[in-house]
């Protein structure tokens, strides 16, 4: 496996120009920018889910329930009658 093929897999949306690019870098180089990749794609998981929590959190705090919420909770109070 030669470094464009590592560098594919390890950033699998980039451009083939950019995967080449980096590929003629030297490589402690190229790691530097793979693990800065690696961790912006960690920071925007945390921020989206850090997210998500907040708005579940908001959604408690004020009786916001979404349509699927209480179409399952009907649901399951239609079962339990019978």
């Amino acid at each position: 496996m030669n470094r464009e093929e590592r560098l594919r897999k390890v950033v699998p949306g980039a451009p083939p120009e950019l995967i080449a690019e980096l590929a003629a870098r030297p490589s402690a180089e190229v790691d530097q920018i793979v693990a800065l990749a690696r961790q912006a794609r960690r920071d925007a998981i945390a921020r989206q889910a850090e997210r998500k929590r907040q708005q579940k959190q908001e959604a408690r705090k004020y009786n916001h329930y979404d349509e699927d919420q209480l179409t399952g909770r009907n649901l399951r109070m239609i079962s339990a009658a019978g």
